[in-house]
């Protein structure tokens, strides 16, 4: 009986332990990239929206099937298929605003758990160069998951920055 009670109150103290840290647990996550690419502005506004395109450079992307819409203008829907068939997840890719070769915004919600939104800023610095700068918010949903993610942005940052390298190095080589 002596063990059946230090087990209940082992497990109220582990269920108070997760209320509180969830209670402190941010809300959201927002990390700011940079990048310059010696490349046109078109060219890497394509390499960033075109379904074609997007997984010869971004990591773990398998494909991307559209399902309404243009990949370049607003209210464009897509599926994003990540990882292998054992490991494959789906998520939601929706472009909610875009001021062609200038700005877009998209969002990227998986499982209906976790929500990445992406602003995308294109700046033309001369001909052959252009600088993508992207703020993204990572906004999870439920206790649970805002516990899981509590502390996601340093890992955010890392992975937004590496994908931006890979754009660049994808961009540059092409002809």
């Amino acid at each position: 009986m002596k063990i059946l009670k230090y087990f209940f109150v082992f497990l109220l103290f582990g269920l108070v332990g997760i209320v509180v840290a969830t209670f402190f647990a941010p809300r959201q996550h927002e990390v700011d990239s940079t990048i310059v690419i010696n490349k046109p502005l078109e060219v890497c506004w394509d390499a960033c929206f075109n379904p074609e395109v997007m997984p010869m450079w971004w990591g773990d992307l398998d494909s991307v099937k559209p399902i309404y819409g243009q990949y370049d203008e607003k209210k464009y829907n897509a599926k994003l298929i990540f990882g292998t068939e054992a490991t494959r997840t789906k998520a939601d890719y929706k472009l909610d605003s875009v001021i062609k070769y200038n700005y877009a915004h998209s969002k990227i919600v998986l499982d209906e758990k976790l929500e990445l939104g992406i602003d995308y800023h294109f700046a033309k610095l001369d001909s052959a160069r252009c600088e993508i700068a992207l703020h993204t918010t990572l906004v999870p949903s439920g206790y649970l998951m805002r516990l899981m993610v509590s502390n996601s942005s340093d890992a955010l940052a890392k992975k937004r920055q590496g994908e931006l390298n890979a754009l660049k190095a994808f961009v540059e080589d092409r002809d």
